[in-house]
């Protein structure tokens, strides 16, 4: 039987989901918020990102003083953690060198085109050379996760990359979105460096 006593009937007798019909709030705590957003999208959120993401929505919710679905969850996350108003990534190339891979990157930065290159072990590492290298930013991924993304029709990925700042404390997160792993991976790390931007670090060291 039903026993959830909060919804007077299973959500499924009437061919809902239980996310479908539950909201968070100001009130809501990280776990709730993160478990609206596996069960809708089956991302799974790291538990830094949790946190940080709860006072996001708790935030919202203040401000709105509305409940929030999971659609309207999803989009604050997105627009939350892909931070594009001082950086854009135009296009990207990745080749194989050995044991080495090699990243071209093609970003606009505060209007400016910017094209820079890095080498790593991986896309990730080489990415961060690239940035570090080519733009100055010290940046450095602490954590990277790749998801992919369910409740739609198309087949997508979503990347999720932390960040530390030299010299800074705390960290930043990055999302990236595509069918293209690869392109979602390279998108989070540019976006994570992008948020520290946003928090008043220079993008012209």
């Amino acid at each position: 039987p039903w026993e959830v006593p909060y919804l007077p009937i299973d959500p499924a007798d009437l061919g809902r989901s239980y996310a479908s019909v539950i909201r968070v709030n100001s009130q809501s705590g990280k776990g709730g918020v993160a478990w609206m957003l596996e069960s809708a999208y089956g991302i799974s959120l790291p538990r830094r990102m949790q946190i940080d993401f709860s006072q996001v929505v708790q935030k919202r919710a203040d401000e709105s003083g509305q409940e929030l679905a999971a659609d309207a969850l999803w989009g604050l996350w997105l627009r939350s953690y892909q931070p594009q108003s001082r950086v854009r990534v135009e296009r990207h190339r990745v080749q194989d060198d050995g044991a080495m891979q090699r990243v071209e990157l093609v970003l606009e930065v505060d209007g400016q085109r910017r094209t820079v290159h890095g080498a790593g072990r991986g896309p990730i590492e080489a990415a961060v050379s690239a940035l570090r290298e080519g733009l100055g930013w010290p940046v450095d991924v602490m954590h990277f996760e790749e998801h992919g993304l369910s409740g739609g029709s198309d087949a997508q990925a979503v990347a999720i990359v932390e960040t530390a700042w030299a010299g800074r404390s705390g960290s930043r997160f990055g999302v990236g979105l595509h069918e293209n792993t690869l392109s979602s991976a390279l998108a989070a790390v540019v976006h994570s460096a992008t948020a520290w931007l946003e928090a008043g670090e220079p993008a012209h060291p």
